[in-house]
Formats: C-alpha cells, sequence, structure tokens
C-alpha cells in the first residue's frame, strides 16, 4: 500500500473501555472514515500515542460537555488527514485497518456519524444489573423517590448513554436492530446497582 495517503472523511475520538474487574480505565482513541465510498480501506484505526486534551482540543470544534470528565462517548471532525504505514487485519470477517497519522486539518463541515462495519461503536458499554439484583427502576429523574418510567430484570442489557455523577446513570435498554443499539426504555438508575458486561 502506498506509505503516505491523504483522504477526506472524518476523523472521530472515542473513549475505549477497558476493563479490570469493574473497573473501567478507558483509553482516548482515534479513528478515521474516508469518504471515499470505493475506498477498500473505509474505516483506519489511527496509532497514535500521544493522543491528549490539547490534541483533541486543538482539532475537534464540538467536543461533549462530559468527554474528558467521564472519560465516555465520542465527538466528530470533518477534515483531511495523511496517514503514512497502512497496515490491515482481518476481525469478525471483515478487514481492519490501521495506519499512523501524519497531519489532520479540520474543515468547517457537519457530517453526521453512520453506522461503519462490525464495531460502529466501541464506546458503548454495555450493562446489567447486579448478581443478586432480580429488578430495578429505571427513573424519571436522577434522585431516589422520582417516578419510575420502566422496570428491567436480570436479564436485561442496558446501554449506558451518560454519567449524570459519580451515583448516577443515564441508561437505555439494549437493541441491535436500532440506531446506537438503544432501545425504546430510558431512565436513570443508581450506577451502584449495575456492573459491566463488556
Amino acid at each position: 500500500m502506498a506509505n503516505d495517503n491523504v483522504k477526506s472523511g472524518t476523523l472521530q475520538a472515542y473513549w475505549l473501555p477497558e476493563w479490570h474487574g469493574n473497573i473501567n480505565s478507558p483509553s482516548l482513541q482515534l479513528r478515521f472514515v474516508a469518504d471515499d465510498k470505493s475506498s477498500a480501506h473505509k474505516i483506519i484505526n489511527i496509532n497514535r500515542s500521544d493522543v491528549s486534551r490539547e490534541f483533541i482540543g486543538r482539532h475537534f470544534t464540538q467536543i461533549p460537555d462530559d468527554f474528558f470528565k467521564y472519560k465516555e462517548g465520542h465527538a466528530e471532525q470533518y477534515g483531511m488527514v495523511k496517514i503514512n504505514n497502512l497496515k490491515v487485519t482481518t476481525e469478525c470477517d471483515d478487514h481492519v485497518y490501521q495506519a499512523d497519522l501524519v497531519s489532520f486539518t479540520a474543515q468547517p463541515i457537519k457530517k453526521a456519524w453512520a453506522e461503519q462495519g462490525c464495531d460502529s461503536y466501541p464506546w458503548l458499554i454495555t450493562l446489567r444489573l447486579k448478581q443478586g439484583i432480580q429488578e430495578s427502576e429505571l427513573l424519571s429523574r436522577p434522585e431516589q423517590g422520582s417516578q419510575s418510567v420502566a422496570k428491567v430484570s436480570s436479564q436485561t442489557s442496558l446501554i449506558k448513554i451518560k454519567s449524570i455523577n459519580q451515583a448516577w446513570f443515564y441508561v437505555a435498554t439494549y437493541d441491535e436492530s436500532q440506531p446506537g443499539l438503544t432501545g425504546p426504555l430510558s431512565g436513570y438508575i443508581p450506577a451502584n446497582r449495575l456492573e459491566p458486561v463488556n
């Protein structure tokens, strides 16, 4: 493959969950989705050891409010990327490309993030009720005594939408047929009632 490639598309920064027991120590990752529909390497994971708050702040115009506070979620920026050392591996019956980032130039174009490939949402955290808890309520607000909007069982898989604070999460039921994998039920739940699945 060519040593240097210049492509237009979307650079995505995201927090990849890394579990050690029940403790998540997420790492900040980059990947690039090329605009070129005919390109064999549409999604390229970026090898870069110095991805930092400064790098994101310098290259991304919109960053979610709690992106760094809770180290979760994702941010996208359209632009032109220059990469080299493009390599390919195979994962879930698909080619996975990796490359080194030489440079990135942001452009003021907004494009909606589209689902891409077998690992479209690497930042998602799936959860379930802790062992021994058979049922729990999803609440309308992140506080005890607020109205119940749904009940979930120990068999229900949940997607963490965001952390409200250390004590409360906003979650939705897991549904792989829906965009973002979020099902129809959502609400607030105490964080100490949950444990990670992934």
